[in-house]
Formats: C-alpha cells, sequence, structure tokens
C-alpha cells in the first residue's frame, strides 16, 4: 500500500512565521503539512525549547508550559486532529542545549537558571507525548516500509568523555535492538529516523553527536561500516537537529537525508565545510519539511524523499528504487 509522512525539527516559539493581527500565530510548514495529508507525521526533537525561549523552565510547571503553549497552536492542533505522530527527544526537549544525563543542576543557562534534572526531563517527554514501553522503537507500514526512532540522550555516556569503543549515545541495548531489527526487517525499504545525524557533516566545534569527530564519531563509524558490511539494502538514514536541509551521501554509501528547521527563521546560514567522505547532493539553508512516500505498482517499489519549504513548495526530490539483489 502507498505511505506517505513527513518530517520536521527545531520548533521554537520565537520561530513562529505567521503573523495574523499583528501577532504570531504559528508555522507555515504545518498548513502546508496539512495540505498533503500524510499518514503520519514524526517530529524528531527540539519539540520545545526549555533552555532559549521565553519563560525559562527553570521547574517542571514551566517546563509543561513550553508543551502546552507549542500545541495549543491553532496550526498544530488541526495537523494532529487528522494526522497521527510519533515523537522523539533531543536535547532542548529533554534539558538544555547539548546536555547529557550526567550533567548536574542547578545549570547556568543564558537566560538564567535551570532546576530540570535528568529525571525530570525523561518524565516530562513521556507525560508530554504518546509513547510505549521505550522511547526507542519500530513501526513496520504493510510490506513497503518499515521505520525505526532512536534515543539519543537517555543512554548517553558523557558529552566530555574522549570518544572511543565504549563512547556511546545508543547504549548496549538499544544497539543491540537496532542491529537485530534491521536484519530481521521484510519490509522493501528500511528508514533509520534519529534526533541527531549519523552522516553529517556537522559543525567542527560541535561533539554532541555521532557526525562530531570529538563527540560519538567512533560509534557512528562503527554502525555505518556494519551497514556496508553486513549487506543492509535499501536502508537510509533520516535526521533531526540540524538547521539546514540536506542529502548527503557517506563514503560507505549509507545516505543521510536532514529535514532541516521547521521556519526560515530557525533556518542556520553557518553551514559546516562539506569534505570529501560527505558529499552533499542537496543541501539549503532555508526552513520546511521533508516528505517521504513509498510507492508499490507493477514494477520495482520506489522510495521518494521530497524537501519542501515553508509554503509547501518542492526544492528537491529523490528518487530510490528497491535494491533486491541477487
Amino acid at each position: 500500500m502507498p505511505v506517505r509522512f513527513t518530517v520536521t525539527t527545531g520548533q521554537a516559539m520565537r520561530s513562529r512565521d505567521i503573523f495574523r493581527d499583528g501577532k504570531p500565530w504559528g508555522f507555515k510548514t504545518y498548513e502546508a503539512i496539512a495540505r498533503h495529508k500524510p499518514d503520519f507525521h514524526v517530529s524528531t526533537g527540539d519539540n520545545v525549547y526549555y533552555d532559549q525561549d521565553y519563560a525559562l523552565a527553570t521547574n517542571m510547571e514551566l517546563a509543561r508550559y513550553h508543551w502546552h503553549r507549542i500545541y495549543s497552536l491553532p496550526c498544530v492542533r488541526s495537523l494532529f486532529r487528522t494526522t497521527s505522530g510519533y515523537w522523539e527527544k533531543d536535547d532542548h526537549d529533554y534539558r538544555w542545549n547539548d546536555c547529557d544525563p550526567h550533567q548536574k543542576v542547578p545549570r547556568k543557562l543564558r537566560a538564567g537558571v535551570t532546576m530540570i534534572t535528568d529525571e525530570m526531563g525523561r518524565r516530562l517527554f513521556r507525560e508530554a507525548v504518546p509513547m510505549s514501553k521505550k522511547t526507542y522503537r519500530t513501526f513496520v507500514w504493510g510490506k513497503g516500509l518499515q521505520i525505526w526512532l532512536t534515543e539519543g540522550r537517555d543512554y548517553r555516556s558523557p558529552n566530555s568523555m574522549p570518544d572511543g569503543p565504549n563512547k556511546t549515545m545508543w547504549g548496549a541495548e538499544q544497539k543491540a535492538w537496532l542491529k537485530r531489527s534491521l536484519t530481521e526487517s521484510q519490509c522493501d525499504f528500511k528508514v533509520l529516523i534519529s534526533p541527531t545525524p549519523l552522516v553529517g557533516p556537522d559543525r567542527q566545534e560541535k561533539r554532541d553527536n555521532h557526525a562530531n569527530k570529538n563527540g560519538f564519531w567512533t560509534e557512528g563509524r562503527e554502525f555505518l561500516r556494519w551497514v556496508r558490511e553486513s549487506g543492509l539494502r535499501n536502508i537510509y538514514i533520516v535526521c533531526g537537529d540540524r538547521h539546514w536541509q540536506y542529502h548527503s551521501i557517506d563514503e560507505t554509501g549509507v545516505e543521510e537525508f536532514s529535514c532541516g528547521a521547521i521556519s526560515n527563521r530557525h533556518a542556520a546560514r553557518n553551514q559546516p565545510h562539506w569534505g570529501k567522505d560527505r558529499q552533499p547532493h542537496f543541501r539549503d539553508a532555508k526552513g520546511g519539511f521533508l516528505m517521504i512516500e513509498v510507492q508499490r505498482d507493477d514494477s520495482s517499489p520506489e522510495l521518494r524523499f521530497t524537501f519542501f519549504d515553508v509554503d509547501g513548495n518542492p526544492v528537491y526530490v529523490c528518487r530510490k528504487k528497491c535494491d533486491i539483489g541477487d
């Protein structure tokens, strides 16, 4: 059966781009997504910004307020009246920028001091969004598609730990589950949706994710090599977190699609240097969303990635036929 879904990241109240009666109303991207009537929507994290948006989340009550005001916006409510959703968490909707479970409170931020502990951050996320028993999970959408949603905060080693084989974002249990379930999948296409990039590239000063050489690089490279060496076919990575849209191809052959920030006001102009090991097929420092479609007909099944701007105009399309091997 045909499947269509959309992906976004990075929605901050300060980045709203619809103004009505002289007041910020919501996000153009949500209205554009609704016109496509997706089967489901994936928010890859940074659903709220505890540490940056007005009313710093210094406690549980203010953290709840961040969720309530974003998800009460008319355009957001309208989409989720008719569209199911999956949510991942990242740093800003867990504790603060580039955080890990080991950092202590009180934490001094630009706008004040926060007391959001690791336990509070985990509990607030589960309270705010529908969630299964574990925050990493996989879902099958017919013969054509299986998606994986990973957890990048709860099990991670300290960001400050020197990179090496013992440093992890995923933890041993999640990593074993991910490899096992990918290998067992019988679907035409496999889409791994990560809150943060694995391929990248990212800015050189970052040390928060798998695409950072001073971060969790070793674990990321091990996984990408495993994908190649295990002979997995038709697997693609989709990521959030980065404030620009891109399609890049790693030297292992693994391809990654970054959905980009939800609005132009939230997009980043200062993109990283693109080295020879990560060649971009597309990149754009604008906001918008990514739509992914699976089509099955008499010919080979097709997976289609389409980047849209905030007004819903397509800016880049990539089509992938199902590789059935020898």
